[in-house]
């Protein structure tokens, strides 16, 4: 597959976060690149289940759902014994509902239903396929459809031939740095020193 020379946005991983990030520059109009070095889009998203949310519709629709997005907040930095960062975790719960659960929703995803995570609340809404079928059914899709978004390697592994393309925009989605002890003393109040990552 031949590259162009320049895109608005290139997006180095292929994985959910990526993929996501491709769908919204395709929908804007946006020439995307996404760099992808395995051989299937959507990294470890192809293997989840469902989506954490607080107050969406269809929790609304039970009638033994209480869970306050406060409560969850404060569930949330107790469990972490309040290293988690605060404004992080109040932004995803309080976007959760509409910019996760409705917006797959309005992609096509289907969801079974919502549950509850052992003994707490229903915030995990299932869906009615594995976290595969929605990269590859419906976020991908509807990315191409909106723009040209190509997974593509910029060395080619069976020739070793490299191609080089700029961009306006670089977007790094390569996944977690649970491995990356630098980078959780930098950005978290975690002592690096005490995580397993294993």
């Amino acid at each position: 597959m031949s590259l162009k020379n320049n895109y608005d946005v290139i997006i180095i991983g292929g994985g959910a976060s990526g993929l996501v990030a491709a769908y919204e520059a395709a929908h804007n109009s946006q020439s995307v690149l996404v760099v992808e070095k395995g051989h299937n889009l959507g990294g470890s998203g192809n293997y989840i289940e469902g989506a954490f949310a607080v107050d969406s519709f269809m929790q609304k629709k039970h009638a033994d759902y209480h869970l306050t997005k406060e409560a969850a907040l404060n569930e949330e930095l107790n469990y972490s014994h309040y290293k988690a960062d605060t404004n992080t975790w109040k932004q995803y719960i309080d976007g959760s509902a509409d910019i996760i659960i409705k917006w797959l929703k309005d992609l096509g995803v289907e969801y079974f239903d919502v549950e509850p995570l052992g003994s707490g609340a229903r915030t995990w809404h299932l869906f009615k396929c594995r976290g595969d079928a929605v990269i590859n059914k419906v976020l991908a899709p509807k990315a191409k459809e909106n723009g040209a978004v190509t997974g593509v390697e910029l060395k080619n592994l069976e020739n070793n031939e490299v191609s080089t393309v700029n961009g306006k925009h670089i977007i790094l989605a390569t996944g977690g740095y649970l491995n990356n002890k630098k980078l959780i003393a930098d950005y978290t109040n975690y002592d690096a020193n005490q995580l397993n990552p294993s």
